[in-house]
């Protein structure tokens, strides 16, 4: 409405109608969209692609052959021709466009089956090319190619050579409609282990067997396709639809993952996949989540612990035991456990890190408390170590403001005095790089600054900070500490609403228990 020429806007009006079934407006759309070369190549594909869908070969091939002028490497318009080029028995044409394709992916599985129907290869050939861990959905992108260009025969065809499972029956349910119910009820009995549907078409598929069938299978499929494309209410709506009827402990995974949002109804799919089968280690690991949301921390532990002796490989199953013994404060223990438990390093693997971490902490404050100051010395150096045990390296810059702050502290009131100013040092020549936000932890340098003399040093460390990150909120809370005074006092109170001071933030909890200590 506002521009009637808008490339863009034309195309993405092609492929919803395309959706919706109207065709004659899909054409419209993607006419003007080829205007645009930056849409040019895909709108004359689409085109293509309408055109044979109604065997119009003709029309086809010209829109396919004016989409390889744009890219000469065009897979669908290529394969687009070969078809046209099969079914109007021109086999030269046929073959030379085949070898084309080969030459772009000797792995093509279109190529194969177009020999096959052509007679130069024999059906058994195409299980020796497809041989990946799910191939079936192989097989059933192969189908769905040739029923989006108009031939659902092809598309039975492929899918009857396919590994039997439950999308696969379903398909040929909906399309061979000779044999509709007793594919229909092979996909109802075949088991739901290993599905994962995600495709816009298979939704199409299950939304019209929905119709006909009260199955909770099919519901189910079709709530993880809803979820995937984010229509959280419509797939919570199928979800719910199914009520106790599944058997199966991922659908109540699933349903308590995508219900994570309603405490209630999260829990009780955990225990319902607890029920199916307490053996289950992802049931157990859900249930042990649960309980440490719960604040069960004594039944996270007992749990975690039965299902790490019968899975000692899982990090997952080791994490959480460390975590509930951190949450019961038996510190102790958890380093103890944390020290001798292998963690194999993977992408982002810091949670083993992040627990032991803390609990040294936790351990040096509590012989704080206890005026056991060399002790808390020995828990804080082991804070700063980064076993290898647990699977996470160590960074190139480290933050090791608290553990250094808590050493100096634990020195100064051991009378060594010249031990403790190497510490308070340490932790005011501390240089925050520019890919790290400055945290809680500046109050600490601020403080050592001033333990070694340098109060000018501390004021102008603070200035020069709100200066350069004048929103972050760590920085003001600081600043509103050093002011010591009532409106000081009004902006502390006022950032600490606004802070996030759960149990999540880690960091910024440790701090103020430290600062609590000190006081």
């Amino acid at each position: 409405s506002i521009d009637t020429y808008d490339a863009e806007a034309n195309y993405y009006f092609g492929l919803i109608n395309i959706h919706l079934d109207k065709i004659p407006d899909a054409k419209s759309g993607f006419s003007i969209a080829v205007q645009s070369t930056t849409y040019r190549n895909a709108a004359y594909t689409e085109l293509a692609k309408l055109f044979l869908k109604e065997k119009r070969f003709s029309k086809a091939a010209e829109y396919a052959n004016k989409a390889l002028v744009f890219n000469q490497n065009n897979i669908t318009a290529l394969e687009i021709l070969s078809i046209i080029a099969r079914q109007q028995e021109d086999l030269n044409s046929s073959d030379e466009l085949l070898n084309k394709l080969y030459e772009l992916d000797e792995t093509s599985a279109f190529v194969l089956f177009e020999r096959i129907i052509k007679g130069q290869k024999d059906l058994s050939s195409l299980p020796k090319l497809i041989t990946n861990e799910l191939p079936a959905e192989s097989y059933l992108e192969l189908a769905l190619k040739y029923y989006s260009y108009g031939f659902p025969q092809e598309s039975i065809n492929i899918l009857k050579v396919a590994p039997g499972n439950a999308l696969i029956f379903l398909w040929l349910a909906y399309l061979d409609i000779e044999n509709q119910n007793q594919w229909f009820q092979y996909g109802l009995d075949a088991s739901p282990h290993f599905i994962f549907p995600f495709r816009d078409e298979t939704y199409v598929v299950l939304d019209h067997f929905i119709n006909i069938s009260n199955d909770w299978k099919l519901k189910y499929y079709a709530a993880l396709i809803l979820w995937k494309k984010g229509l959280t209410i419509r797939a919570k709506d199928l979800m719910t639809q199914c009520g106790s009827q599944p058997d199966y402990v991922p659908f109540y995974l699933a349903k308590a993952r995508l219900f994570s949002d309603n405490h209630e109804i999260e829990k009780e799919a955990i225990i319902k996949a607890r029920s199916l089968s307490n053996t289950d280690w992802r049931a157990g690991v859900a249930m042990i989540n649960q309980y440490m949301d719960d604040k069960e921390y004594v039944q996270a532990a007992k749990l975690s612990k039965t299902l790490l002796a019968k899975h000692p490989e899982l990090a997952v199953l080791g994490i959480s035991y460390g975590n509930a013994l951190l949450k019961l404060k038996e510190y102790k223990k958890c380093l103890e456990f944390l020290e001798i438990f292998e963690v194999l390093p993977y992408e982002g693997s810091t949670d083993g890190k992040t627990i032991y971490h803390e609990a040294c902490i936790r351990a040096s404050f509590n012989e704080m408390k206890k005026s056991k100051f060399s002790v808390a010395i020995e828990y804080a150096q082991k804070a700063k170590l980064w076993p290898l045990n647990l699977g996470s390296g160590k960074p190139y810059n480290v933050d090791e403001r608290l553990e250094n702050y808590i050493i100096a502290q634990c020195y100064e009131k051991n009378g060594l005095n010249s031990e403790a100013k190497e510490y308070y040092s340490k932790v005011a020549d501390h240089a925050t790089t520019d890919n790290h936000s400055e945290n809680g932890f500046l109050h600490l340098q601020i403080s050592a600054l001033k333990k070694i003399g340098k109060s000018q040093d501390a004021s102008l460390l603070l200035k020069n900070s709100v200066i350069q990150d004048p929103d972050n909120k760590y920085i003001l809370w600081v600043e509103a500490v050093e002011k010591q005074t009532a409106s000081g006092a009004m902006e502390l109170e006022k950032i600490n609403s606004t802070l996030e001071m759960s149990s999540t933030d880690i960091d910024f909890n440790l701090l103020n228990d430290l600062l609590t200590i000190g006081n």
